[in-house]
């Protein structure tokens, strides 16, 4: 009897001792205490630490093509993410080459919002002229870290050549003449080359008495600046000077640039007058008795019939016959007797 009461204690506490084992054993595998044993591992998340304005730029961009900028949101991993509260974004840099539509035609303003919850925007850009830009993107209350963008536009017509300019244009003419020249932009052939660039040209040695004009004809204002267009190869303008003396134009690129200047001999003549050999006169084939008739205009010319100035005032005299007057106006009330061409002149009319 002691015996089997012995054996049954013994079996109870083997029982209790596995028992105990394996509540020990769930313990340990979730790593919390007895009334956890069935809950779940804990799973912790880690929050970025702080967020940056990206750009996404093109890899190439060439001249006259309107490209998108992809403004966007990183976490400090680099991941794209979105933001609860609305940014006031301000871009600095050259604002006008910025754009708010696809086509590049209404201005970007260089301060804008970045909508919350947004995971992108895009402005685009557009250029005539390959250079490189440089623009920085910052918020406003420096919610999030600015970023720096650099825009490299490049035009694939553009030569690797050594460039020059060249003049053509007469190398001599009269004081008091005007006369048109041609800029070229050449290669060290002669042959002709578009510009890559919108390229600003400055116009020298006009000499004393002689000026540069845009207008093929002399007019308007003088200037000392020509800009021949991105994809043009030459620009003109004219030239007028009234002493005569020996002049050397000089056609300067911009300072800094590659391309050769263009230098240019003309020599301003002396008017030479040649005295004139008679009188021509032109005006109405027919009048009619009693009606004011004109005008008559009576003109000194030379050998060749080439209008000639004379050097002293010339009177002269008109006969017409029976009835025949001169008037000085175009109602015929204000007698002439007797007509004149002044001192420098080549004419007069009646």
């Amino acid at each position: 009897m002691n015996k089997k009461f012995t054996y049954i204690f013994l079996l109870f506490i083997l029982m209790m001792a596995s028992q105990s084992c394996k509540e020990m054993s769930t313990l340990t595998a979730t790593g919390g205490n007895p009334a956890s044993k069935n809950s779940n591992p804990v799973s912790e998340t880690v929050e970025p630490t702080s967020k940056s304005l990206n750009v996404k730029v093109p890899s190439v961009i060439e001249i006259n093509q309107c490209v998108p900028l992809v403004i966007s949101l990183k976490n400090h991993l680099n991941e794209q993410v979105t933001i609860n509260e609305n940014l006031n974004l301000v871009i600095q840099g050259n604002s006008s080459l910025l754009f708010s539509d696809s086509n590049c035609l209404t201005s970007q303003a260089s301060s804008f919002v970045y909508n919350s919850n947004l995971m992108s925007k895009i402005i685009y850009a557009k250029t005539a002229n390959s250079q490189s830009y440089v623009y920085e993107l910052s918020e406003a209350s420096n919610l999030v870290k600015p970023f720096s963008l650099i825009l490299s536009v490049t035009n694939p017509l553009a030569n690797t050549e050594s460039l020059r300019l060249s003049l053509s244009g007469p190398t001599s003419l009269v004081a008091g003449q005007c006369r048109s020249y041609v800029v070229n932009l050449q290669n060290t052939l002669g042959v002709n080359r578009t510009s890559a660039n919108n390229l600003s040209i400055t116009l020298g040695g006009e000499g004393s008495g002689g000026t540069f004009y845009s207008g093929a004809n002399c007019i308007g204002g003088a200037i000392s600046n020509l800009l021949l267009p991105s994809g043009s190869s030459y620009i003109s303008f004219s030239y007028k000077n009234n002493v005569a003396e020996n002049v050397n134009f000089n056609i300067d690129s911009p300072i800094g640039s590659e391309i050769q200047s263009a230098f240019f001999s003309v020599q301003v003549q002396p008017i030479i007058n040649i005295p004139p050999t008679e009188l021509v006169l032109s005006g109405p084939s027919s009048v009619t008795t009693g009606v004011c008739s004109g005008p008559v205009i009576v003109r000194s010319v030379d050998a060749a019939l080439s209008s000639a100035v004379v050097s002293s005032n010339l009177n002269f005299t008109v006969s017409g016959g029976a009835g025949f007057n001169t008037y000085t106006n175009s109602s015929c009330s204000n007698s002439l007797i007797s007509p004149t061409i002044t001192t420098g002149a080549s004419s007069t009319s009646f």
